[in-house]
């Protein structure tokens, strides 16, 4: 969001949907970090899938948003983090064409801006 209360912001609107979502989701199957959230279901057949894909489209269209639904994954990038669902194993993450950024030590002079 780029303002000073963007994380608070954020954080208060994802709470808001979280509650909306949990009439469609258990609460037990939703995660939320800042803007980044996760859900996953279990065992459900194609048709109960579509269904909760329709409906969590509606819901965020409704709030003037879109949402991802991805639906039959086995493995999901969810932050930093590659989570496979099979085994429940996961690994590091790195998004494409992501160049880390490292800072020097503070006390030597940082070439960071905090």
């Amino acid at each position: 969001m780029g303002s000073l209360d963007g994380a608070e912001t954020s954080e208060l609107i994802g709470v808001y949907l979280l509650n909306k979502i949990t009439s469609i989701i258990p609460k037990k199957h939703l995660g939320l970090y800042r803007d980044d959230g996760l859900a996953i279901i279990g065992n459900s057949n194609g048709p109960k899938m579509d269904s909760i894909r329709k409906k969590l489209h509606a819901t965020f269209k409704r709030e003037g948003l879109k949402i991802t639904v991805d639906i039959h994954d086995d493995s999901v990038n969810y932050l930093d983090v590659e989570l496979f669902l099979n085994d429940n194993s996961y690994r590091p993450y790195k998004k494409p064409n992501d160049t880390p950024l490292y800072c020097r030590d503070l006390e030597k002079g940082s070439n960071c801006k905090f």
